[in-house]
Parts: structure tokens; sequence; C-alpha cells
């Protein structure tokens, strides 16, 4: 499947995330255990050429995403100014069996304090890593998880059923509130037992895509974040 006819399928999808028209888609802290770090799998890697593996698709106003180096860390900044809704997107082949485990730097330095992700009159995201799930059969539907970092509305790890597409995209609360903002942040879940907090069901086995995804159009508030790199890990 090419990587055009993989990110209409996802467009499909986040339409009814995010209610746009014409774009792109554990309860508590995860538990640690000992990482192998030779067993990984790039998924995000802020090189200055990272277009080159990413696409970005936007609602009409777009936020700026470009590499940048903050305290010595080299990330892709987005930049969201009011009314701006746009995500990159890439496709990955990820055996979830073998790396359930996802792990990623980020930062947020401006957040929107009206934002709430209940809402779909609110749903604007200060930093939000999507991921895309393969469906185990063709008359399945594709499923969506989103780690967001967001205002101190929901406390961390709360799971929200997305208000526009309940039935198959679920947030999960990583960061919230101001308390991090303007740090570097390490965040480690295992996404498979997330996806069964969240569905209530066994994750599919293979990951199909992420997006990176910073929007300030139902807010109108700005939104500046920081995606460092990000790989997956085999636990042991």
């Amino acid at each position: 499947m090419s990587a055009e006819t993989k990110l209409t399928r996802w467009v499909g999808l986040e339409i009814n995330i995010l209610g746009i028209a014409a774009v792109l888609l554990l309860l508590g802290t995860a538990s640690v255990g000992k990482v192998n770090a030779a067993d990984t799998m790039v998924l995000i890697d802020p090189t200055p050429d990272f277009r080159t593996e990413w696409l970005e698709r936007s609602t009409g106003s777009k936020a700026l995403y470009e590499i940048a180096f903050v305290d010595g860390v080299r990330a892709i900044r987005a930049d969201a100014s009011p009314g701006a809704a746009s995500g990159l997107y890439r496709d990955v082949d990820l055996d979830l069996a073998a790396h359930p485990w996802i792990e990623w730097l980020w930062r947020v330095d401006e957040i929107q304090r009206s934002a709430d992700i209940r809402s779909s009159k609110f749903d604007d995201f200060a930093a939000a890593l999507f991921f895309i799930f393969r469906p185990q059969a063709s008359i399945e539907k594709t499923t969506a998880l989103a780690y967001v970092w967001t205002n101190a509305t929901l406390p961390r790890g709360t799971f929200v059923s997305s208000p526009r597409s309940p039935e198959t995209i679920r947030f999960v609360v990583v960061e919230a509130g101001e308390a991090n903002l303007g740090k570097w942040i390490t965040s480690l879940r295992n996404v498979r037992d997330d996806y069964h907090v969240a569905f209530g069901k066994e994750a599919p086995n293979f990951l199909d895509s992420i997006a990176l995804w910073t929007d300030a159009d139902q807010t109108m508030e700005r939104a500046l974040a920081y995606y460092g790199a990000a790989v997956a890990r085999l636990m042991r």
C-alpha cells in the first residue's frame, strides 16, 4: 500500500477525530521495566531533512514545523498561531508484539489554557503523538491512540474518547498543566497495554503510521511545542 493510500485512509480517520474538512488524521503512570537499549526502532529522528520522511496536512492555516535546537536538544518545533491546525505524518511498520514500549522526548512552552479535549469546541492539542494501528482484518475500522500534552483540565493518566470519533479514537493525557512547561520531558508508555485499557480489547499486532499534531483552531490560543527523538523498545 502506497504512502498516499495510507495517508488517504488516515485522513478519513482524522476528519472524524478532529472534525476538519480537508486534512489528516493504565490509568495512571505506566510502569517502567528494564530496557535493552540495543533493541530499538527509531520512530522520530529530528534531522534537518526530516521533511523527506514526513508529509504535512492542514485544515487551512498551517502550524510552522521546523528543526530547532533548544537547550542543546535537536527537535521538530511546532508553532501553532491562533487558527492554525496541521500535522506531520509518516508511515511506520512496527511489530508491537516485539516492540510494545514507546519512549519519546518532548517539550511544551506555550499551552492553550481554555482547551478541553473532551469537547469538539475546544479540542486543541499543545502536543500530541498519534499512533494509528493496522486493522487485523479488512472489515475492521482503523483505530488510533493519541498521547497528549494538555492543560490541567484533566489529570495525568486520564483516558478520553474522542468527542468526534468515540468508537475509534482514544486520547491519553500524559502531561497536564503548566508545571513542566519549558522543560524537556521523557515519556515511556506500553502501547499495547494502553490500547487494551482504552478500547477494552487486545491491540492490533502492527502500528501502521504515526503523526505529530499541534493546533490552535478551536481555542484560538497559540501553542508552542517541540518533538524530540522517539524510539520503540523491546522490554525484558
